[in-house]
Parts: C-alpha cells; structure tokens; sequence
C-alpha cells in the first residue's frame, strides 16, 4: 500500500496537483497567483506548516515523527542541529560553549542528523536547519571563531552534494542575530550570514534584529533570503509573506508542562490567525528526551 500511494504520489505531482502524501484542506493550487504545488511546499515560508523540538537526537523513530507530521498536514520540521539536549547533563550548565563543542565532535550527532535529514526529505517534509543562536553569550568565545562556523555549514554543504540536491532544505545561519546576550560580537555573528551566503547556494531565513527582522538587509535579495519573525505579543504578525516562530511570553499560552507538550486549545486558533494572514508558522517545543508529542501534532490537524 507505501509503494502505490508513493507512485500515486509522483504521478499526480507530475501533473500539477497536490501531492497524495499532503491531502491537506490548505492544499491550494489553484488559487490566483499560485503556481502549481512545489514538491517541497514548507520550503515557502509563508505557506509552512513546521514542528520542531530540541530532543530530536533522542528520538526512538524518526519515521514514526515524519509519518505522524505527514498525516496531520504538516509540511515541514525545524532542525536545532546544535540545540539538542544531552540527557545526562543540564542544559543550562553546558549551552553554549562546552555543548556545541561537544557537538562539533560527536560523530553520533552527524550520523543522527544524515538519518534525520534522509527521513524527512524523503517524505518531502522541507527542513528548517538551525546552525547556531545569538541568545546565548557563550557563543562570543574565541573557540567559536569563522572556521568552527565554516565546519558546520560544510557538513549540510556535503550532505546536500552527495543527495545532489539543496531541494527542501533551508539553512538559518544565525538565530536571533542581534540579541543582546551576544552584543558584544555581533560582528563576528553577522559576518557568518556572508560566510554562509558564499558556501551555501539554498534557501536562507534571516532572523536578526534580535529575532524580529522586517526587512532583508541590503543587497541580499538574491541570495534566496527570507524572514523569520520571533513575536512576544500575539497580536504581532511580522512583515508580510515570513515564518512566525513562536517565543517569549507567548509560550507561556501556547505550552503545557514547561514546553514539553501542545496546548492545542489555546495554540490552533493562534496559528490559524496566522495562517488566515498569509504567514507559515514554527510549533517550537522545549522538550529535551525524545518522546514526540503527538497529541499535539494531531490536534494542530484542525489548522488549515
């Protein structure tokens, strides 16, 4: 039955439709102005449906994760590739600077993050790659200099060679470039986008002015940038056409058990609003084992 809904899948691509794997009641081609259904339809942040979590080393099945997203309507996946959690150690203690060290040379991680990556793609969930974050003032030591970042923009660069293909994936070079927790070297942080810009030919998010940006900086308008928008108010939509990424005190509304679960009632009326705005919206956990919420992941099925 995988294999024919999978042929079925391509057939009906190939011909303009909405793919089988997608059958979500926002599959809208034919609206005016809207071209035929992309294979990677998340990878348009404006019309992303994502979830994310920063247990992903953690999880049991990333099959289970992708089918339970794919079932639900949603179309593409946040990848904290730095900010998964270590369960034997509190993150606190170990954010930035002695984890992403531990990171940068743990080969578990990258073997996960191939599988990670072959899953989602696979089910053509886009992929929204999170390299490094300015809310953290660790990240202004000297250990994280310009080839520590060029190493972690080469291991997506030769993973995307060897797929031969960029397709579906969309680096954020910087989160919150800008933040005050790493003023100190915004210089540093700001030119990893222009290291980044040079080694990566895929889509980009910029997220600076301390995650709520409202314009592209100069002169990047063709490099395949576009927004990612942290509100702290609900009523704050961001520039038109970006990605709304929950944070701040909206989480406290939006989560139940400290970040570790969906508060559907609340959350889907929000990302409705939102999707009725022309925006694509993130669902963000901060739960750090590997267990999937799917209740929530389900309940957010309503949100069209």
């Amino acid at each position: 039955m995988k294999t024919l809904l999978f042929v079925l899948a391509i057939a009906v691509t190939l011909t303009g439709c909405c793919s089988v794997w997608d059958g979500a009641p926002w599959c809208d081609d034919d609206e005016p102005g809207h071209p035929a259904w992309p294979e990677f339809y998340g990878a348009d942040p404006s019309r992303a449906k994502a979830h994310g979590t920063l247990g992903w080393l953690y999880m049991p099945s990333y099959e289970a994760y992708a089918d339970a997203l794919v079932q639900n309507g949603w179309n593409a996946v946040m990848f904290p590739y730095l900010g998964c959690a270590e369960n034997e150690v509190p993150v606190a203690s170990v954010l930035p600077a002695k984890y992403w060290a531990w990171h940068d040379q743990n080969a578990n991680l990258k073997a996960r993050a191939r599988q990670f990556l072959d899953v989602m793609l696979s089910r053509k969930i886009a992929v929204y790659i999170g390299i490094t974050s300015g809310n953290f003032e660790g990240v202004c030591g000297g250990e994280f200099d310009d080839d520590w970042f060029r190493r972690q923009v080469q291991f997506f660069v030769d993973y995307a060679n060897a797929r031969g293909s960029y397709e579906g994936m969309i680096l954020a070079p910087v989160n919150e470039l800008g933040h005050s927790d790493s003023a100190a070297c915004y210089g540093k942080l700001r030119h990893w986008h222009d290291i980044a810009n040079q080694m990566w030919p895929g889509r980009k998010l910029w997220n600076g002015d301390g995650g709520r940006p409202h314009a592209i900086p100069a002169g990047w308008e063709g490099v395949q940038y576009t927004i990612e928008y942290h509100p702290q108010q609900a009523a704050d939509l961001g520039p038109a056409g970006c990605l709304i990424h929950n944070d701040g005190p909206i989480n406290i509304s939006l989560w139940n058990d400290g970040g570790r679960c969906l508060n559907v009632d609340v959350a889907a009326p929000y990302y409705q609003k939102i999707r009725n705005s022309g925006r694509g919206y993130a669902v963000f956990l901060h739960r750090f084992d590997g267990d999937i919420d799917i209740a929530g992941i389900q309940g957010m099925a309503v949100v069209q």
